[in-house]
């Protein structure tokens, strides 16, 4: 699937055969979106921000390379909290894909309901925070082992241990 998303690329949208999700709702962080088969794909190309006059990682000018280490980032960050061997985290299964010059993350779909099921970190760039002591002081140990200081989030009381958006389901 990621080859062909990739391979349709340059196609408008009517003639893809993996048409990409509407932004609405899925953000614009990370490129275009694609659910098939189970899997969430993220396309790693950088997209002008329509609150903005600039694109994401570039200023005046996309800058696909730097998505590209964005996407990566975010493989080398989930690698590192699976790897702190804190239990009572799970995670889902994440790979990067590179194809053609390319670079799409696959993300297994995880059984999570929005607000519903979030305890911990911002589904909104941290304009609003869950934060469940339990879920807290697990991720408090990650930090630790990470060598990540706790840090407050536009004026929030509580201290996060990761980046602002990060989110913790149950």
């Amino acid at each position: 699937y990621g080859k062909i998303i990739i391979s349709e690329y340059l196609l408008p949208d009517e003639a893809k055969t993996i048409r990409p999700l509407e932004e609405e709702g899925h953000g614009i962080a990370g490129g275009r979106k694609y659910i098939i088969a189970g899997i969430f794909f993220k396309f790693a190309l950088d997209v002008f921000r329509p609150k903005s006059t600039k694109y994401m990682y570039g200023d005046d000018e996309p800058n696909d390379v730097g998505a590209m280490k964005a996407a990566r980032n975010d493989m080398i960050g989930l690698l590192s909290y699976y790897n702190s061997g804190v239990p009572g985290l799970n995670y889902p299964l994440m790979s990067t894909i590179d194809y053609r010059g390319f670079r799409l993350i696959a993300l297994s779909i995880i059984p999570i309901k929005g607000n519903q099921t979030l305890k911990y970190g911002s589904p909104d760039g941290a304009d609003t925070l869950k934060y469940q002591p339990d879920v807290a002081k697990r991720m408090k140990q990650v930090g630790k082992t990470l060598n990540l200081k706790g840090h407050r989030v536009k004026g929030h009381p509580q201290k996060i241990y990761g980046p602002g958006d990060i989110e913790a389901h149950i």
